[in-house]
């Protein structure tokens, strides 16, 4: 109920600011097309290569300055753009994300917009060359809207450290820059030329930029599935704790995001921490059972076995050795040991005290502290605390 009378607020603040800052001889049939590929923005979604969902609201937004080369006109625009976009989610044609998630995009379109009006480049983009690092600090402005906004609202629910949010951003960046840059030369040529050839120019780089993440984002998930698939194999042959790999890697990724480890760094953390397991499958010849193992040998299986794909081989190098300790006596610390090892140590082993020795998150955390001395990395341990303290009832059962 509470999300309905903040979609109503929000729709009729739009329309009163769209409506009062529009000037006197406004072209509303062009405002009205605006606004409805506004609402329409969220159908040509993407994923960008930092996994963070993006649509051509970026690509309309960097259009109007140009559209309605006036800032009363264009905030008239993208208030009634908004609206729009708030009805396409009220009336479920796309998902039902949150108003500050809509707005967000809004205030970064208004951010964009300011700095090309300070500078008077609607007008001048055209003719004057030197307005092109206008355009790209105008560019800069709506990122770092979208990065501030994420960050925002990430941390209301997760555990998520600024570096991460910002190496989303980073990832996601060159999609940004080329939606927002097919936009500009779509408004550019619609207000220099006839706008057919303005439709052309905006949609052939919009096709081939649509096309080429989208295809990146169809081989990251065939590869997210495959290896998912992988990872259950000794689950279902009985071989290993049912689910631990899922428990343990959405932990690992929860744990690498709050201690501020890159994009690149957590997508390999995942990967290891689904497959850390995944030699087990080994033991289903009786020689090896009869002979014993170790857990030394099960890494070792598990790292031969996904390093078959020269895609993982960072996965397998962690895998390799993510049951070593932290530290050796005499040592500090092993400068030489991933992060990322540290992490999956931690992850399994706290899940393994919890599903499979019965103990509570609190007994758990205080097993791996007591095991701070050589086996599971402090830093990790305090911040696998604070990621728990995020999770739906873990917070009373640790104070």
């Amino acid at each position: 109920m509470t999300e309905r009378i903040w979609d109503i607020v929000a729709i009729l603040a739009g329309a009163v600011v769209g409506v009062v800052m529009a000037p006197a001889g406004i072209q509303w049939w062009l405002v009205a097309l605006t606004a409805v590929a506004f609402g329409l923005a969220p159908l040509f979604e993407l994923r960008g290569p930092g996994g963070s969902k993006l649509d051509l609201v970026l690509l309309i937004g960097a259009a109007v300055p140009f559209l309605f080369p006036a800032p009363e006109a264009t905030i008239s625009v993208i208030a009634l753009g908004f609206v729009a976009l708030r009805l396409n989610r009220v009336f479920g044609i796309s998902a039902p994300l949150t108003v500050p998630v809509d707005l967000r995009r809004a205030i970064g379109a208004l951010a964009y917009a300011s700095v090309l009006y300070a500078t008077g480049v609607p007008l001048e983009l055209g003719t004057d060359l030197s307005a092109v690092l206008v355009w790209v600090g105008a560019a800069i402005a709506w990122f770092l809207v979208e990065v501030f906004f994420r960050l925002l609202s990430i941390r209301r629910t997760q555990a998520t450290s600024i570096a991460y949010v910002a190496g989303v951003g980073l990832k996601d960046l060159p999609l940004i820059g080329s939606l927002i840059a097919a936009g500009t030369a779509f408004g550019l040529v619609w207000q220099y030329s006839d706008p057919w050839v303005a439709v052309v120019v905006g949609a052939v780089p919009f096709h081939i930029t649509f096309s080429s993440f989208r295809r990146r984002a169809d081989t990251s998930r065939t590869y997210g599935q495959t290896i998912l698939a992988l990872a259950r194999i000794p689950e279902v042959g009985g071989l290993a704790l049912e689910g631990h790999a899922d428990r343990t890697a959405d932990l690992a990724v929860r744990i690498g995001k709050e201690m501020g480890l890159q994009p690149n760094r957590v997508e390999v953390l995942e990967y290891a921490a689904l497959m850390h397991d995944i030699g087990r499958i080994t033991l289903t010849e009786p020689s090896i059972v009869e002979q014993g193992y170790t857990e030394d040998d099960i890494s070792r299986w598990s790292s031969e076995i996904i390093a078959e794909s020269d895609y993982l081989e960072d996965a397998a190098n962690v895998v390799r050795v993510h049951h070593h300790p932290y530290r050796r006596p005499g040592e500090e610390d092993d400068p030489d040991h991933p992060m990322e090892a540290r992490i999956v140590k931690v992850a399994s082993a706290f899940d393994r005290a919890i599903h499979e020795a019965g103990a509570s998150p609190l007994e758990a955390l205080e097993l791996l502290h007591r095991g701070g001395v050589y086996d599971y990395d402090p830093r990790v341990v305090r911040s696998l605390r604070t990621v728990l303290e995020y999770l739906p009832g873990r917070a009373e059962v640790l104070s």
